[in-house]
C-alpha cells in the first residue's frame, strides 16, 4: 500500500478487536493517541521534576487521570478502577515517552490505597485533586534493609494519644521529592509482631515537621525518586488508612489493581523501540521501498512520518487488494534479471546495535554467493532432500544463511514458523519432519526435555539429523545435554554480520566439547596481541580473521576498529590450541581481571550451567577495591529450587570444584529472568549496566 510518508499515522492496534475489550476503551485508546500526538514532549528541556509536574498537570487537564481514581463522587471515572483502561493508557503513553507513563502510573499506584481504603473526608481531600492532575500522589513502601520485603518493614509508627509518630527511613520512592501525598506504611505493632503482620499505612503530607527528603536518586533512566527520612514525625491519627495492622493488605490490593499494567507498558516501550530502530535503519540505508508484514503496519508507518525517503510501502498477509499478494497476482510470473555485477551492494545487514547504534554492513553479490561455497559445503554438508528450521530472524545473517540462502543453493526446502519459540520449535520438527535445525544455545537448552519425550533425533527414529547452533558460544553442559537427549552431536560456529556468516566451526566427527571448531575453508583465522601481533598457541587474544568476505560499514567511522591491516576483528576474546581449534573465552569487553587472573565470562557459566539446579545464568564483572573486579553471577533457578545463602555456597563450592578456584563467583543475584536478544543472544552489557545503576 503506498501512502505519504507525512501523513499522521492511525495507531490502531489489531488487539483493540479482542472481546477483552469493550468499544469505550476502544475510543479511549484511539482518542488518547491523537491527545499524546500533539501534547507528550520527546525530551524533557527543563529537568526531569518540571517536566513530571507538567505532565501530570497534562494529563490531569487532558482527563486522562480520572481512570487512576475510583469513585465518581471523586472525580474518577467510574466506581471500581478499570484495569483494562489503565493498561492501555499505560501502553500508549510508554509508546510516546517513559516520563509520561511513570507519571501517569505513580498517580494511580500513589493514590490508589486511598481509593480502596480511605475514609470519606480522606478520599475527598486527595482523589479530586489526584484527578484533576493539582496534587502529585507517592506510595512509600520499600526500605533500604527491606526492598519489596514487606514483612520486613523496619518503619516504626508509635501511637501517642490522638497521634502518631513515625521513624524510619524509606528508599526508591517514586515521585520522592515532588509529590504532595505519600502513603507510607509502617509497623505499627510490636516489635515482636512477625512478618506482615502489625504494618499499617498512614497519609503523610509533604513539608510534615519530621518528614524530610535524606536523598534525591539518580538513575539510567531519569525519573523523580528518593530516600525519605522520618524523624519523630507526628501526624494525626485520623491519617491511618484503614484499620490497624491492615497495611499489608492495603498494599497488596494497590500493587494488584497496577501490577498487569506493567506488560501493558512494557509492549508500549518495545513497540517505541521498533519505530526508532525502524527510524535509524530507513534513514541510514536510505530506503525507498518497504515490504512488511501486516501486523507491523502501524509501526511502519509511525516511522515512515519521520523519513523523507520512504516512497512506496506494500504489506503481505494483508487480504485487500492493495496487498502485496494481490499486486503479485496481478503481474507475470516471468520476469527479466537485472544485470549486477560481483560487486554491487546486494544487501545492507545491520548489526544489532548492542553496543550502540546500529552499523550497516554492505555485502556484494559475489559474498552471498562465498558464504554458500563455504561453510555449508565443507561444515554442514546438507543434501537437497533436507528440510531446515529453526529459530533466527531473515533479518539476522544466521537466520538469513540458515533458513533462505543454504537451503535455496542446494535445493533443499525450508520451514519458516511465525513464532519460533522453544515449545513451538520443538514441536514444529517432528511436525515438518525437519531435518537440519538452527538455533542458539539458550533454546536448545530450553527444549532438550521434550526433545527427548518427542525423540525428535534421527538416532532415537526422528527426522533430525544435524544441529547448528551460533550467536553464542556453546557450553559444554549444553552440548551434552543436547546429546543425551537426542543423539546428535552439535554444530558449533562463530559468525558475524560482519562477515555474513560462520568462518570457523567443526562438523559432527571433529566437534570437540568446549572449542568453537577449526577455520572454515576460505578463511584465515590467528589469535592477536594488542599490537596486532600473533600469539603462541594456548595464549587469550583478540580474534581476527579474513577470507572471501569481510567487513564494510556504510559510512561509519567504526569500520577503522574492526578492519585492521586487512584483519577483521570480531570483538572476540579466544585461544587457539596446538591442535588449530578455537576456544572461545569471552568477547573482548566481557573479560573478567580479578586479582590479576584473566577469567571468560562463557567460562564460568558453563560450570554454573552443570549444576543440576541452574537453568539459566549469566556472568560479568563487577568492581572491586581489593581484587579490582570480582565475579558476580545472575542465577535463574530451575523449577523446585528456591534461593537461600546455603544455595549460594553450594555454587559457589561447585565452580571451584568445576574450574579454577580462582574463577568463583564471589558475589550471586537469583533472577526470573535474564535479558536476551530476539535470536537468545545473552546480553551481558545490560546486566552491567543494571549494576552500574545499583552502584
Amino acid at each position: 500500500m503506498a501512502f505519504a510518508p507525512d501523513r499522521p499515522s492511525a495507531r490502531v492496534h489489531d488487539h483493540l478487536g479482542w472481546p477483552f475489550f469493550e468499544d469505550r476503551h476502544r475510543k479511549l485508546a484511539r482518542e488518547l493517541d491523537a491527545w499524546a500526538a500533539q501534547h507528550v514532549p520527546a525530551d524533557h528541556p527543563h529537568g526531569v521534576d518540571a517536566a513530571c509536574r507538567a505532565l501530570v498537570r497534562s494529563l490531569g487537564d487532558a482527563g486522562w487521570l480520572i481512570h487512576v481514581v475510583g469513585g465518581q463522587a471523586y472525580g474518577g471515572a467510574v466506581e471500581v478502577i478499570d484495569t483494562r483502561a489503565i493498561c492501555l493508557i499505560r501502553e500508549t503513553l510508554a509508546r510516546y515517552s517513559g516520563l509520561a507513563d511513570f507519571a501517569f502510573a505513580m498517580q494511580g499506584l500513589g493514590s490508589g490505597a486511598i481509593t480502596l481504603a480511605g475514609t470519606d473526608a480522606q478520599k475527598a481531600r486527595w482523589l479530586p485533586r489526584v484527578a484533576r492532575g493539582e496534587a502529585i500522589a507517592a506510595f512509600a513502601l520499600s526500605e533500604p534493609d527491606a526492598g519489596s520485603d514487606v514483612a520486613a518493614l523496619a518503619c516504626q509508627a508509635r501511637e501517642e494519644g490522638d497521634h502518631v509518630v513515625l521513624d524510619g527511613e524509606k528508599t526508591w520512592i517514586s515521585n520522592g521529592g515532588i509529590a504532595d501525598v505519600y502513603v507510607v506504611f509502617a509497623r505499627s505493632e510490636p516489635a515482636e509482631a512477625k512478618g506482615s503482620k502489625g504494618i499499617s499505612a498512614y497519609v503523610v503530607e509533604a513539608g510534615t515537621p519530621g518528614f524530610e527528603i535524606a536523598e534525591r536518586i539518580d538513575v539510567i533512566a531519569p525519573h523523580p525518586l528518593a530516600r525519605l527520612r522520618f524523624r519523630n514525625c507526628r501526624i494525626p491519627a485520623a491519617q491511618r488508612l484503614g484499620e490497624r495492622g491492615e497495611g499489608f493488605k492495603i498494599a497488596m490490593r494497590t500493587l494488584d489493581v497496577f501490577r498487569t499494567s506493567v506488560a501493558a507498558a512494557a509492549l508500549g516501550f518495545a513497540r517505541r523501540a521498533l519505530e526508532e530502530e525502524l527510524v535509524q535503519i530507513i534513514d541510514k540505508a536510505e530506503i525507498s521501498h518497504a515490504l512488511a508484514d501486516r501486523t507491523l503496519a502501524d509501526e511502519l508507518q509511525a516511522a515512515a512520518a519521520q523519513c523523507k525517503t520512504l516512497r512506496e510501502v506494500r504489506y503481505f498477509n494483508d487480504p485487500s487488494p492493495e496487498g502485496l499478494e494481490a499486486a503479485m497476482e496481478r503481474h507475470p510470473a516471468a520476469f527479466d534479471n537485472v544485470d549486477t555485477a560481483a560487486t554491487d551492494t546486494c544487501m545492507l545487514a545491520f548489526t544489532s546495535g548492542t553496543t550502540g547504534t546500529p552499523k550497516a554492513t554492505m555485502h556484494f553479490h559475489r559474498d552471498v554467493m562465498a558464504v554458500c561455497a563455504c561453510w555449508p559445503r565443507h561444515v554442514l554438508k546438507a543434501s537437497p532432500d533436507d528440510v531446515f528450521i529453526g529459530s533466527p530472524p531473515l533479518a539476522f545473517t544466521f537466520g538469513l544463511g540458515g533458513l533462505l540462502l543454504f537451503p535455496m543453493s542446494i535445493g533443499a526446502s525450508t520451514v519458516l514458523l511465525e513464532k519460533a519459540t522453544p515449545p513451538n520449535l520443538v514441536q514444529a520438527i517432528p511436525e515438518f519432519r525437519a531435518t537440519v535445525l538452527f538455533t542458539a544455545p539458550a533454546s536448545y537448552r530450553a527444549m532438550a526435555a521434550q526433545a527427548a519425550e518427542l525423540r525428535i533425533g534421527a538416532p532415537h527414529g526422528g527426522s533430525l539429523r544435524k544441529c547448528v547452533s551460533a550467536g553464542e558460544a556453546v557450553p559444554a553442559a549444553t552440548r551434552q545435554l543436547w546429546k543425551q537427549a537426542t543423539g546428535i552431536e552439535m554444530i558449533d560456529g562463530i559468525g558475524s554480520t560482519e562477515m555474513l556468516h560462520i568462518f570457523i566451526s567443526a562438523d559432527e566427527a571433529h566437534a570437540r566439547p568446549g572449542a568453537t571448531g577449526t577455520v572454515v575453508p576460505g578463511y584465515r583465522a590467528c589469535v592477536m596481541d594488542e599490537e596486532g601481533r600473533p600469539v603462541p598457541p594456548g595464549t587469550v587474544g583478540r580474534l581476527a580473521v579474513k577470507g572471501p568476505t569481510g567487513c564494510r560499514y556504510l559510512a561509519d567511522e567504526r569500520q577503522r576498529q574492526y578492519v585492521k591491516d586487512g584483519w577483521n576483528y570480531t570483538g572476540d576474546a579466544y585461544y587457539m590450541d596446538e591442535d588449530g581449534y578455537f576456544h572461545y573465552q569471552s568477547r573482548t569487553d566481557d573479560l573478567i581481571v580479578s586479582a590479576g587472573y584473566n577469567i571468560g565470562a562463557p567460562e564460568v557459566e558453563d560450570a554454573l550451567l552443570q549444576h543440576p539446579a541452574v537453568a539459566e545464568c549469566g556472568v560479568i564483572g563487577v568492581p572491586d577495591e581489593e581484587r579490582g573486579q570480582i565475579v558476580k553471577a545472575f542465577v535463574v533457578l530451575r523449577a523446585g529450587h528456591e534461593p537461600s545463602d546455603a544455595l549460594v555456597r553450594e555454587l559457589q563450592d561447585f565452580v571451584k570444584q568445576t574450574i579454577a578456584p580462582c574463577k568463583y563467583p564471589r558475589a550471586i543475584e537469583f533472577r526470573a529472568s535474564l535479558p536476551r536478544t530476539e535470536t537468545g543472544k545473552l546480553q551481558r552489557f545490560k546486566l552491567r549496566q543494571e549494576q552500574q545503576a545499583r552502584a
